[in-house]
């Protein structure tokens, strides 16, 4: 998320830039996305390593070695 805010401020004011990260949030991501534990970025975090996992296979292992995973 600080990738998308920090893109907003490249365009925006830094108010401006809230607002519509706000409206982002709210807009397109489930209501309880950042709730309990952070269960949907969690979830998120899970599908996309699956997706690496089945890709790039390489890339996956290599974090495991790293100990990023």
């Amino acid at each position: 998320m600080n990738n998308i805010v920090g893109r907003l401020l490249n365009v925006l004011s830094e108010e401006e830039a809230f607002w519509v990260f706000v409206l982002i949030m709210e807009k397109y991501l489930p209501i309880d996305y950042m709730l309990d534990g952070l269960t949907g970025a969690m979830t998120d975090q899970k599908v996309f390593e699956h997706i690496v996992n089945y890709k790039f296979p390489q890339i996956l292992e290599k974090f495991k070695q790293l100990k990023l995973s």
